[in-house]
């Protein structure tokens, strides 16, 4: 299971799905559709199975995927601001995770902050929790956060939405808590 949030990503997922030998799923996110990104003409692929590093730091490991991508990335300029230096990591696969670009980041922050907009019961957060605790925890200086939407079914209404859904000024928010 792979999930896209960029456009190139999109094209080197898919790609990659088409010429495995395996079944994959790729997840895409319909709020992505509208933006717009330029992409190399030439052939290339992605890794089914390796995360990207969007942002190397020192501080904090934010992980997310899909349209949390985009939501880390505003909270990042904030961070920055405040002096703070986060690794952001797009996991990219949700089965099986790249535990080692996880790991060796969880090694360098010691501290971890998973970023996603599925909801907490259930969700990739609490399988990516378990997999850092069974494999990094004697890494962690804190907890591991998990920022997931509200266990209710997503509003229509955007008011409603911004609601339930995490924001850049809750991601903020957490980094505070963990760095402190």
């Amino acid at each position: 299971m792979v999930a896209c949030s960029t456009h190139y990503n999109a094209k080197g997922l898919m790609k990659a799905a088409i010429r495995s030998d395996n079944p994959v799923i790729l997840f895409e996110h319909v709020l992505l559709y509208n933006l717009k990104e330029r992409i190399p003409d030439e052939d290339y692929i992605c890794n089914l199975e390796e995360a990207e590093m969007v942002r190397p730091g020192e501080h904090v490991t934010i992980l997310t995927y899909s349209r949390m991508r985009y939501h880390v990335m505003q909270a990042v300029k904030t961070m920055v601001n405040k002096g703070y230096d986060p690794e952001v990591i797009d996991i990219r696969s949700l089965k099986p995770f790249d535990l080692y670009t996880i790991g060796n980041s969880i090694k360098k922050t010691h501290r971890v902050l998973i970023v996603e907009e599925c909801v907490r019961t259930g969700g990739i957060g609490a399988s990516l929790t378990a997999a850092i605790t069974e494999n990094f925890n004697d890494y962690l200086d804190a907890p591991i956060v998990c920022l997931s939407s509200q266990d209710v079914p997503t509003p229509y209404a955007r008011t409603l939405e911004e609601v339930t859904v995490v924001q850049p000024v809750q991601i903020v928010t957490a980094v505070d808590q963990l760095c402190q």
